[in-house]
């Protein structure tokens, strides 16, 4: 599995096109243009290094959110959004015991920018409580992040003097 890329989840532009928040300058990106492809190519390549988000990834999907209005995903039917490609890849890095990678949501839909950007430090906040090797709480104590995985400071010692 190859996983040391950077993923651009956009339905129209390319990461060049961005220039309203800013993005990992002079990376390679795999752009994709759709929900099936995100996924494809998350199960596909692995966990990327680093995720740009998108909300609104169909014609259907434009207008709502936009003046802080309710975005209506059940209307949608099987047009997926960019906050469904977050709920996935959260579900994903649930799956696997790992923090989301670092992202950036470059959507101008102002609402769906707050859902994506919430459900996923909900779910970051919440790992981060955990180490991910013995599930020890850590929100009082001291950890680490090795290879996006939480460890307390025993595993991490553990990790370091090997006992065969």
């Amino acid at each position: 599995m190859i996983t040391n890329y950077n993923l651009f989840l956009d339905d129209v532009r390319i990461p060049t096109h961005v220039k309203w928040v800013e993005i990992p300058a002079n990376q390679h990106y795999s752009v994709v243009r759709n929900y099936k492809e995100f996924v494809d190519l998350i199960t596909l390549r692995g966990l990327p290094k680093f995720v740009c988000y998108d909300h609104d990834l169909a014609d259907c999907h434009y207008g709502h959110g936009l003046n802080n209005d309710a975005i209506p995903y059940d209307a949608y039917g099987k047009e997926r959004t960019g906050y469904h490609c977050a709920m996935w890849l959260v579900n994903y890095c649930i799956e696997r015991n790992v923090k989301h990678p670092p992202y950036i949501v470059h959507s101008l839909n102002p609402v769906g920018k707050k859902n994506i950007e919430s459900y996923i430090e909900s779910y970051n906040k919440t790992l981060a409580e955990k180490c991910s090797s013995c599930l020890a709480d850590v929100s009082n104590a001291s950890f680490k992040i090795v290879n996006t995985k939480i460890l307390c400071d025993t595993c991490v010692a553990e990790l370091d003097n090997p006992s065969f």
